[in-house]
C-alpha cells in the first residue's frame, strides 16, 4: 500500500522572470494546491547565495513541495511530494497553467507503507 508519491520535476529553458521571482512562485503555488485540496502549514523563500536564484518550500499537512533555481542555467528542480490518497501530478499541472515552468522531465517514486519506521 502506497504512503505517498514524490514526483521530481527538473525543469530546463525557464524564462529568467520564473527564475528570479520566488513571490510569484509562492502565491501560484499556494494558488494551486488550494485547488488541489491541500493544507498549507508554511512558506518561505530565500535567495541564493551563490548563484541568482532562490530556494522556496511550502509545508503541507500532507507533504510538502519545494523549488530550487538557477537564473545562470536556465533551470529549476522541483520536489511535490504528498501522502494518502493526493497526488502530486495535479499540483504540477495547475502550476503549468499558471506560468511557464520550461521544458520538464518527471521522475515519479512511490512510497511505500512501512518503509519508514
Amino acid at each position: 500500500m502506497s504512503k505517498g508519491v514524490h514526483l521530481i520535476v527538473d525543469c530546463h529553458n525557464v524564462p529568467r522572470s520564473t527564475l528570479i521571482d520566488s513571490d510569484q512562485m509562492l502565491e501560484n503555488l499556494v494558488e494551486v494546491l488550494t485547488q488541489c485540496g491541500f493544507t498549507v502549514v508554511h512558506q518561505f523563500a530565500e535567495s541564493r547565495q551563490y548563484v541568482q536564484g532562490y530556494v522556496a518550500a511550502i509545508v503541507l499537512d500532507e507533504s510538502h513541495v519545494t523549488c530550487h533555481t538557477r537564473a545562470d542555467d536556465g533551470t529549476m528542480a522541483m520536489d511535490i511530494f504528498t501522502c494518502g490518497d493526493n497526488h502530486p501530478r495535479p499540483v504540477l499541472d495547475g502550476l503549468m497553467k499558471l506560468m511557464n515552468i520550461g521544458t520538464i522531465a518527471t521522475r515519479e517514486v512511490e512510497r511505500l507503507q512501512g518503509a519508514i519506521p
